[in-house]
Parts: structure tokens; C-alpha cells; sequence
């Protein structure tokens, strides 16, 4: 099973054709109870899980790999409608949801999972992800998706920065080095005065990650600013985990609505879109924010502060 609910990235492994799925469904490990799910992607070897609740993997679901896990989904209408049930293994956890690898896909369960995938995406031969909306229909919805969405990001910006100083000055309250202290309130002053020129520069990056319109893909991230593990100096590298820790804090709070969104521009652009290249993404979101913040000179601890802020 690819480790990834939206099947976007990296390179296609397995021997079955893996479709996009959004079934709700319960989970369960050996005798544990039922965790409320929802089936985002299947093939006839296994699907992928992603939870709805606040039960990530954490230690003591990492202790379950290989262990059992059954899949139970209701699916169809009427006198179609049926309740089926998928017994495997699991294959892998992720901080949002289990990989379940199945010796023996139920047919009836598979039939229902493909009516549901037939569904989502809009009839036959949909799975491609190729929209029928007219070319000027398409832009207008993408337009539309960056209008949306620098409205939002101008009514939470003032919030921002009021957060960020408060944020500041309660660590300045709770560290108990005399220069640190002195460094957090210093550093709410200089965040105020800045506050014009960083919103700027945040704009400005988050932007430039937009496709334009008529475009057909969608930007990837720059080599230079990836959040992926590179060999870097030790402050940058404590800052990149600061910042990967609040990217993946935001994306499981946010993974059902977020790979609703990813699935449905996806179509709309006739793009790949994952967690890595969406240009509304928490990711996208959080790395312009770096970049606007770097010419401040703060150090790592304060930064981490601003990324919970933001």
C-alpha cells in the first residue's frame, strides 16, 4: 500500500490499479472497539484508512503493525444497500490512518467500493481525473478558489499578529533565562513594527506557488524550500522540525476536508495535487510564512512560537 491517502505522491507501486474512495466506515484492531474512518483509497489487495478522530498513531498503535484490522462500510440506497465487511492485515501507520493489506477482497465489497468511486468522480471513466467542465468554466472556479482564499488569509492575518505577540510575551513570562525573557518581549515589539513588510512578503510567496491562470499544473515547491530532510546546519534543521510539526498538527486536524479539496481541484486543474504541491495547503501556507519571517533574525525558539501562532 502507498503510505499516502491521496495516492500523490511518489511513484505507483503496487500490481493493482489503486482508485480514490471517500466511504465512511469503522475500523477495528484485533478486540479493540470500533474507531469511526473513512476508506480514501482501494485496490483489490487492500485501501487505505484515514481516521476522523483525534486516535492518531501514536506508540501504542504502532505496536499493532501486522496485526489484524477489520473494515466494516454501509454503501448503496434502497433494497441496494448492504453492509460489508474486509478482513486483513496492517500494512503500515501513518500519523493519519493504517494502510490494511487483504489477502481476499470480498466481491461484494469490492463492487461497492468501485460504485462508490464511479460516483465520487462523476461516472465512467472519471478515475483519470479528467474534468468536463468547459476550459472557461475551469479558470473561473480556480479564479474563484484564489479569491476565496486571500479574503481569508486578510481576515486572519490581524489575528496573527495579535496572537504571535501574545504568544511571545507568555514565553517570555515562563523561561526562566534573563536573556531569553528579554529576547521573547523584545521580539513582540520588533514583530509589530515589521508586521507590514512580513505580511507583504507572506502574500507575496503564497502567490507565487498559485498556478496562473491557464496554467496546468500546479507549482511545485521550490528544491530550496522544501520541508523534506536535506542536510542542513543544526539551527535549520531544529527549524524545519518546528515548522514539520505544525504542518502535520494542521493537516490531521484538517486530513478529511483537506483531501476532499485536494481531490476536487485535482480535477478542476487536471494536476496531481497532494499535501506537498497544493498551493491552499497548510504546507504551502507555513513555508511562505518562513520565508517572511527569516529576515527578522529571530531564533529558533521564537519562531516556533509565531508557526503556533499562525
Amino acid at each position: 500500500m502507498n503510505k499516502h491517502p491521496t495516492g500523490t505522491r511518489g511513484k505507483e507501486n503496487r500490481r493493482h490499479t489503486r482508485l480514490t474512495a471517500s466511504q465512511l466506515a469503522t475500523i477495528r484492531f484485533d478486540d479493540s472497539a470500533p474507531l469511526r474512518a473513512v476508506i480514501r483509497d482501494f485496490c483489490q489487495a487492500g485501501l487505505f484508512v484515514a481516521f476522523t478522530e483525534q486516535n492518531r498513531t501514536d506508540g501504542a498503535f504502532r505496536a499493532l503493525a501486522g496485526g489484524r484490522a477489520n473494515v466494516e462500510f454501509e454503501a448503496g440506497v434502497g433494497a441496494n444497500k448492504g453492509r460489508y465487511r474486509i478482513e486483513g492485515q496492517v500494512a503500515h501507520l501513518t500519523s493519519v490512518g493504517v494502510g490494511v493489506f487483504v489477502t481476499h477482497m470480498p466481491e461484494g465489497a469490492l463492487q461497492a467500493l468501485v460504485e462508490g468511486n464511479k460516483a465520487l468522480n462523476g461516472g465512467e471513466g472519471a478515475e483519470a481525473g479528467v474534468s468536463t467542465l468547459s476550459p472557461e468554466r475551469s479558470q473561473a472556479l480556480q479564479q474563484e478558489c484564489v479569491v476565496r482564499f486571500f479574503r481569508f488569509l486578510e481576515e486572519v492575518l490581524p489575528d496573527t499578529l495579535q496572537l504571535g505577540k501574545k504568544y511571545l510575551h507568555e514565553a517570555a513570562q515562563n523561561d526562566q533565562s534573563f536573556m531569553q525573557r528579554t529576547r521573547y518581549s523584545q521580539g513582540a515589539d520588533e514583530l509589530e513594527v515589521a508586521w507590514k513588510r512580513v505580511q507583504e512578503d507572506f502574500l507575496v510567496a503564497v502567490r507565487r506557488r498559485i498556478p496562473q491562470q491557464g496554467e496546468a499544473t500546479v507549482q511545485p515547491v521550490a528544491p530550496s524550500e522544501s520541508s523534506e530532510l536535506a542536510l542542513v546546519e543544526e539551527s535549520e534543521f531544529e527549524d524545519w522540525l518546528n515548522l514539520s510539526a505544525v504542518i502535520t498538527q494542521i493537516e490531521n486536524a484538517v486530513v478529511l476536508e483537506l483531501t476532499e479539496f485536494e481531490r476536487r481541484y485535482q480535477r478542476l486543474t487536471g494536476s496531481l495535487v497532494s499535501h506537498k504541491n497544493d498551493p491552499f495547503g497548510p504546507e504551502a501556507i507555513c513555508l511562505a510564512y518562513q520565508g517572511a519571517l527569516r529576515p527578522l533574525g529571530f531564533n529558533n525558539s521564537m519562531r516556533a512560537v509565531l508557526y503556533r501562532a499562525l
